[in-house]
């Protein structure tokens, strides 16, 4: 009898504790049944994204090997404008820029190299920088190809980065910074599991560059 007492007594007060507190617990249940549906509803929204941006990218590479340039650059400008913040994005306009390039037009290869220059992907940021600068060295622009390389790459972008700064200063006839870019570049490139085919490289730039200073070309 004193058992039955006891859980009644219990009961009451769990009715009671619903009663006070009812309004509170139903809103902390809506709040997270809100929360999951919004995460997982976000979550669909990116995946579709990242599918789309797929789609775009592969369309813009099957255009490019069947050489229709114009095709390739609508799904590639599509891709840039719609998911600008992608690394899908980036891409495109790494390999976009490349073929307007060996399509003899480098002008239409520069907005497409900027904006890939500003990736969150710092790796594809720098080889979108050191390509531009490549493109402004054939247009004969060495200071604004210079500009291009400012900046603190990562460890694993280093040696390509001072690479291109070396060819940049050649052409400038500033012989001593050339050196000690490509000196860098050789340092950096030696530190890499992959780097020596590159490091021999740079090594045959500085064997020639007592050449360039004498003859001034």
């Amino acid at each position: 009898m004193r058992d039955d007492l006891e859980q009644q007594e219990q009961v009451d007060a769990l009715r009671g504790f619903w009663r006070d507190h009812r309004r509170r617990i139903l809103g902390l249940f809506i709040l997270v049944a809100a929360s999951v549906a919004s995460y997982q509803g976000f979550q669909a929204w990116q995946s579709s994204r990242a599918e789309t941006a797929t789609r775009l990218l592969e369309r813009m590479e099957t255009a490019l090997r069947a050489e229709k340039l114009d095709e390739a650059e609508a799904n590639g400008l599509l891709l840039i404008k719609d998911y600008s913040t992608t690394t899908h994005a980036a891409l495109a306009g790494l390999r976009m820029a490349k073929a307007h390039v060996a399509a003899g037009a480098p002008e239409k290869a520069l907005p497409l190299l900027a904006h890939a220059a500003k990736s969150d992907d710092k790796g594809l940021a720098w080889i979108a920088k050191v390509r531009a600068a490549a493109v402004l060295m054939d247009l004969s622009r060495f200071p604004e190809a210079l500009t291009q390389l400012d900046g603190r790459p990562p460890a694993s972008a280093l040696g390509m980065v001072e690479d291109r700064r070396g060819d940049v200063l050649v052409l400038m006839q500033r012989w001593d910074e050339a050196r000690a870019a490509w000196e860098a570049a050789q340092k950096a490139m030696l530190s890499e599991a992959d780097g020596s085919r590159s490091a021999e490289l740079v090594a045959r730039k500085l064997a020639s560059l007592d050449a360039f200073a004498q003859t001034g070309q």
